[in-house]
């Protein structure tokens, strides 16, 4: 049997900009949040932004280091999204 995958790491800044752009490290554009998603689920709409963002696949772990607006760094780790 495979071993599992490796969790990938990734930094990410939340930037505010009447709602928030993510700055994800290893990517030219920066996806907008809006200001609801965004209090309402942060972790989960950051994560599924940088999966998107990266092609990381949803059976890969996730650890992000997300630095918000007021420059606060927190690790957030995020399981393998189970297949349907």
């Amino acid at each position: 049997m495979p071993d599992p995958p490796t969790p990938r790491e990734v930094n990410v800044e939340v930037v505010p900009a009447e709602g928030y752009e993510l700055e994800i490290e290893g990517v030219p554009d920066c996806p907008f949040v809006t200001v609801d998603d965004l209090d309402r689920h942060f972790e989960e709409v950051v994560a599924e932004h940088v999966r998107e963002s990266l092609n990381i696949p949803n059976d890969v772990p996730l650890v992000l280091h997300i630095t918000d607006s007021d420059g606060e760094t927190t690790r957030t780790e995020h399981r393998p999204v189970p297949r349907p």
